[in-house]
């Protein structure tokens, strides 16, 4: 589904080199487990691939086609990055959903039934859609983020430590929807980044390495 080229990234201040050459292949129906230590270019690489920032040199496939151009656009409304610093930019969630979509984020109207499966799936109360976004806790706006996420109706979802905020209870509601969300289209792909080794076991079909920019794995 998605071709990564010789990713290359290199910070323009200190010339730290962030993305060295990174290359690989995301498959349609996989979930990804991305480990790596701290500065490892983990978000780097996922951000990359999500065509959020620049790069020195390097190739993106989609379903066979170079993205760049006038293809950025629409293939962000297909591949959706979820950071792990997630913020609700409306006042509330629900007002953040009819945001996104009155500017078109998605072809597809908004799913309020879905919006509303999602966070009973991730143990929230329908409530949760008009609490004011100043009372919403850090965990419970990273679950607002996969949420907002998953009503465009992406074929890819690339998670930046998605449960980091999360008690226990809530990380496995995480876990469960995840992996209901990809079973439910063959076509979709998940790439999760994490740094808890058991849970990239418990998510992860294939589990890739990144060290130093350079990308490694089965």
């Amino acid at each position: 589904m998605i071709e990564v080229h010789d990713f290359r990234r290199r910070d323009a201040e200190s010339e730290r080199v962030i993305l060295d050459g990174a290359t690989l292949q995301i498959n349609a129906g996989e979930c990804i487990g991305l480990m790596g230590p701290s500065g490892s270019g983990k978000s780097t690489l996922l951000r990359a691939i999500a065509r959020l920032d620049p790069l020195d040199q390097g190739e993106l496939f989609f379903q066979g086609n170079a993205v760049h151009g006038d293809d950025i656009p629409p293939y962000r409304r297909r591949v959706v990055y979820v950071s792990q610093q997630s913020v609700v930019v409306q006042p509330t969630l629900r007002e953040d959903l009819q945001h996104i979509f009155q500017f078109q984020s998605s072809k597809q109207p908004l799913d309020w039934q879905q919006a509303e499966s999602q966070l009973v799936q991730f143990g929230k109360a329908v409530s949760m859609l008009d609490q004011p976004a100043e009372q919403l806790s850090g965990g419970e706006k990273q679950i607002a983020a996969l949420v907002r996420a998953m009503t465009l109706s992406p074929l890819v979802l690339l998670l930046d430590e998605p449960t980091a905020s999360l008690d226990a209870v809530a990380t496995e509601g995480i876990e469960t929807g995840v992996k209901r969300w990809l079973a439910g289209d063959v076509s979709r792909a998940v790439v999760w980044v994490s740094h808890d080794q058991q849970q990239i076991q418990r998510v992860a079909t294939r589990v890739i390495q990144i060290n130093a920019g350079r990308v490694s794995g089965s």
